[in-house]
């Protein structure tokens, strides 16, 4: 301390000289200023900039590139990472995130991490992977062993480690560490650094391109990454043109499909040329498929073997789940094209009970209080809501009369309220029958003389509810439970059809193989990039395609999938890939295009081929001279039987 005083004392003699009384605030101010300066040599800071995560993720894949690796896939930012980095850096503590943190972190069970830490006054994201790259130094390959600490290296080069995200945080004190920090967190999934296992697989990688029949090979390919509307509409026209030239009679029109492009430039992105898995071409857009269940986010796709195609839904022996139809448990399901709802079921124009619950229009079911078995009806605390019968904490009225405990009920045909009848306006017995205002009971049955209800058959003939053959019909009627109901519409099981919103049939259908899945189609090249190209190297398959015997004499899926006839979405990405992991390219564009519904399905062939006669074929117009010569004939051949009559 007291040399601390010395040195203080010299410093304001050379700075005032002997003058000290003039100068000490001065010198104070001057150390207090530089102390402030130390302070802020680090700004604050938090989180990445979008140039700065793209710088981060071309570092990563230009040292990647670098090694002699014939399995290094492309690296993506990843914003679900990031979000996990950041949360870390945010803490300041200059040490790993647990296992436990790093679990299930998105899409990936387990999550690699790499740390940085710089008091510099700036910090420049090359360098600090490169830092953790120079520990390449300090690992063998062939013993895949460390002389010092190469984990940060072999995080960075771990080949299948295909996202990254990454996080920074200034901290005025980073605990483990020191003051005025930077704090980097980077997170890789799928992790790396797996015990045992080599970062990547080593071999040499040789360019190549593709031989088709078609593409332009030249120019060294650029970076890319998506196609541009132009492409798009180019790829979507090609399709088309060349859909036409099958002589089907049931090809549909192709459109693109964004959900499907999306998923697609994922696949691409990940630079490995091998299809996406089964799992990575579900839950796509319309056409998702979950387990044994086959749904739609949009509420247009069916659950179980239902299926749904274009504005269509029909049903064969199966589940259902659609707008406001829904499945749950045994509740709505269908069998040999009836429909249960509980334990009711609808066939054909008809709803009908058996041992169920029901709630139709204003008649409902709970318990054992109202239902219908073999012609009686059984009102507890339920109630009919017309000018009769209703019922009020478990008393029921009927006309002017009331029901409570044991006193009305019916006996050997006759009413008893009480010990007392009532033969007036509204409730009498005449000839072995009890009519209750308009409503008439007779034996096993009630009625209506009026033509408005019969319970032995279920019927109502007024606006709502009537029946047919015994069973029930909705109209304008609903089943107030969870599940079904009409509102303004009709339902037919039948054709599997709802007039609302949401679920009818009407002549179009589909089976469930068909949109359970996306179709894929690859291409990659190191030459020029045309989108007509590729979609033609697809369909030169054709020549190797017997329709007849529905068979390939080599390699013809990719033409198949071109013109699967009932393929009505597409949806492509594209990839620029420094190396493209599963084949022996560097520096080329890797194509993915996926089908919405998927072809190749094993037994059926891509399209209905017409006959030689009797079928013009799809896309053929008539033209307007053909047109007035088919109208003339018609008006002549009407002239000439008017003439005759």
């Amino acid at each position: 301390m007291t040399a601390f005083k010395i040195l203080f004392f010299l410093l304001v003699i050379c700075l005032c000289g002997f003058d000290t009384n003039n100068c000490l605030d001065a010198v104070k101010s001057h150390i207090l200023n530089h102390r402030d300066m130390v302070k802020r040599a680090v700004t604050e800071k938090s989180g990445f900039t979008a140039e700065e995560a793209t710088g981060i993720v071309d570092r990563h894949n230009e040292l990647r590139t670098s090694e002699q690796s014939s399995d290094m896939l492309n690296i993506t930012w990843n914003s679900v990472l990031e979000t996990s980095s950041q949360t870390h850096a945010a803490k300041c503590n200059f040490s790993h995130s647990s296992d436990a943190y790093r679990s299930n972190v998105g899409e990936f069970s387990y999550a690699g991490e790499n740390l940085y830490a710089s008091s510099g006054t700036s910090l420049n994201v090359t360098v600090i992977v490169d830092y953790w790259y120079s520990e390449k130094s300090d690992y063998n390959y062939d013993n895949n062993t460390c002389t010092k600490v190469c984990g940060h290296y072999t995080q960075v080069v771990w080949a299948n480690s295909t996202a990254i995200g990454c996080g920074v945080q200034f901290c005025p004190v980073l605990a483990s560490s020191s003051m005025n920090s930077y704090f980097v967190v980077c997170q890789y999934g799928p992790g790396g650094n797996v015990n045992n296992l080599r970062p990547y697989t080593k071999g040499a990688l040789t360019d190549a391109t593709t031989t088709t029949t078609s593409a332009t090979m030249g120019t060294a390919a650029t970076a890319k990454s998506g196609f541009n509307a132009t492409e798009v509409s180019g790829i979507v026209s090609r399709h088309n043109k060349l859909r036409a030239n099958e002589p089907s009679t049931d090809m549909l029109n192709m459109t693109w499909n964004t959900a499907l492009e999306s998923n697609a430039q994922r696949h691409a992105s990940r630079c490995n040329f091998s299809h996406s898995s089964g799992a990575n071409r579900t839950n796509v857009g319309e056409f998702s498929y979950a387990g044994e269940n086959l749904y739609a986010s949009s509420g247009k796709i069916s659950v179980g073997e239902f299926s749904y195609a274009g504005e269509n839904l029909y049903a064969s022996s199966c589940k259902i789940s659609v707008g406001e139809f829904s499945y749950a448990g045994e509740n709505l399901y269908a069998s040999s094209g009836k429909i249960s709802v509980g334990e009711f079921s609808y066939a054909g124009e008809n709803l009908y009970a058996s041992s169920g619950k029901i709630s139709v229009g204003e008649f409902s079911y709970a318990g054992e209080n109202l239902y219908a078995s073999s012609g009686k009806i059984s009102v507890g605390e339920f109630s009919y809501a017309g000018e009769n019968l209703y019922a009020s904490s478990g008393k029921i009225s009927v006309g002017e009369f009331s029901y409570a405990g044991e006193n009305l009920y019916a006996s050997s045909c006759k009413i008893s309220v009480g010990e007392f009848s009532y033969a007036g306006e509204n409730l009498y017995a005449s000839s072995c029958k009890i009519s209750v205002g308009e409503f008439s009971y007779a034996g096993e049955n009630l009625y209506a003389s009026s033509g408005k209800i019969s319970v032995g058959e279920f019927s109502y003939a007024g606006e709502n509810l009537y029946a047919s053959s015994g069973k029930i019909s909705v109209g304008e009627f609903s089943y107030a439970g969870e599940n079904l109901y009409a509102s303004s519409c009709k339902i037919s099981v039948g054709e599997f059809s709802y007039a609302g919103e949401n679920l009818y049939a009407s002549s179009c259908k589909i089976s469930v193989g068909e949109l359970s899945y996306a179709g894929e189609n690859l291409y990659a090249s190191s030459g020029t990039l045309n989108v007509n190209s590729f979609v033609d190297s697809w369909y030169s398959e054709k020549s190797q395609y017997n329709y007849d015997a529905n068979s390939c004499s080599g390699t013809c899926g990719h033409y198949t999938q071109v013109v699967w006839a009932n393929s009505t979405g597409i949806g492509c990405g594209v990839q620029f890939c420094p190396v493209l992991a599963s084949s022996s390219m560097k520096n080329s564009y890797f194509v993915v295009c996926q089908y919405g519904p998927g072809g190749n399905i094993a037994g059926k062939r891509p399209f209905t081929k017409a006959s030689s006669s009797g079928h013009f074929p799809p896309n053929l117009s008539l033209t307007y001279t053909s047109l007035a010569l088919v109208c003339f004939f018609m008006s002549k051949a009407i002239i000439d039987e008017r003439r005759v009559t």
